[in-house]
């Protein structure tokens, strides 16, 4: 078992490097002096500047994550932590075994695997926090949603600071980066507009569908302007080919079912594996790909933090309740197709014929 580490053996390697890094700069004309400005041991210091590594660091294969694989799962919980979306433990642990999974990316395959790993324990995430004192297992401050619908400066302003901070640590270029949302159509539901009557009869009437069907859109698109195929869910519980055959929807465009027409989280994970990651792959061509959405719940499981972590693709939260005001496809694209789609629809209802 792996020998757990404790807060002040972190800490105290913490100053040892920063001793270290003091004298190197010039800041101390020996050790003697940076070991005393920084309450290390002088012979310590001294073997750390010959090569000597930590304990920790010595006895790293034996650790479930090596040492830079540890910080990228504490980059991931702070990313998520500043989202207002934190991980409980079992999601840190699965995360974990992602990263680790990762490694045999080539080498194992369907038929064999070729390397194996010993389930990670149910103590290990508490270890792994003594580990990254920066990090802490809480109960989560329940925060009224009326304190949180006056989206401020200073959220949004931090938002973007973050987002930038990734964008410039993995060198993310603007066509690698995308917005995704959903947004839902009660097929049938027209919106009210104006029509032409004749105001000698008293009639104001205006005839509606009697049955509405709820659809929902998973959309996604480029910071270069490139859109990805939508993911179209109906309500029900089959995909029938006879709602599809005089759609003449593109080939690449991907329809499936749900009972109430909704997005679940096995519906977010299949438009990510199999829209989302292989066409944005060919297009990155191996660079890091930035992915904005909001944390709604199916968007933020395990399984989409897994996939991402194994694919290259950073993910950039967008803060709770703001949404009507940082959501680009909500705000800029949806509103103005949900127009165009009532004014087709309504057109069909009246006279049973499509624009084409």
């Amino acid at each position: 078992m792996t020998r757990p580490k404790n807060v002040q053996s972190v800490e105290y390697n913490g100053r040892i490097d920063d001793a270290l890094e003091a004298y190197k700069s010039g800041n101390y004309k020996s050790y003697r002096a940076a070991a005393r400005a920084f309450d290390v041991s002088k012979t310590t210091l001294m073997e750390r500047a010959k090569g000597r590594i930590t304990r920790n660091l010595a006895h790293e294969d034996q650790q479930i994550l090596s040492a830079e694989e540890e910080i990228e799962l504490a980059q991931w919980i702070t990313r998520l932590t500043l989202c207002g979306y934190p991980p409980k433990p079992y999601t840190v642990k699965e995360m974990a075994e992602t990263i680790r999974t990762r490694r045999t990316l080539g080498i194992n395959d369907l038929s064999a695997a070729f390397v194996n790993y010993n389930k990670i324990g149910e103590q290990w995430v508490s270890r792994f926090l003594t580990r990254h004192p920066e990090l802490s297992a809480v109960m989560p401050e329940q925060i009224d949603a009326a304190r949180v619908k006056e989206t401020s400066y200073a959220v949004l302003n931090k938002w973007f600071v973050d987002v930038e901070s990734i964008i410039r640590d993995y060198n993310i270029q603007p066509r690698d980066i995308y917005n995704m949302d959903e947004t839902g159509y009660s097929i049938g539901s027209i919106k009210a507009t104006r029509v032409i009557i004749d105001k000698t009869k008293n009639i104001r009437y205006s005839a509606i569908p009697g049955r509405q069907e709820w659809v929902s859109v998973i959309e996604s698109i480029s910071m270069d302007g490139i859109a990805l195929p939508p993911f179209i869910i109906f309500k029900g519980k089959t995909l029938t080919g006879k709602w599809l055959a005089e759609t003449n929807a593109p080939l690449d465009w991907i329809f499936s079912v749900n009972s109430r027409g909704w997005t679940s989280d096995a519906h977010m994970k299949k438009w990510l594996t199999q829209t989302f990651e292989p066409i944005t792959r060919d297009r990155a061509n191996g660079r890091t790909r930035l992915l904005i959405f909001d944390g709604h719940g199916s968007h933020t499981t395990t399984d989409v933090i897994r996939h991402c972590i194994l694919n290259n693709i950073q993910l950039a939260l967008l803060p709770p309740h703001t949404s009507h005001k940082t959501q680009p496809l909500d705000v800029g694209v949806f509103s103005s197709m949900k127009s165009h789609m009532t004014r087709e629809c309504d057109r069909f209802f009246r006279t049973q014929l499509t624009s084409h």
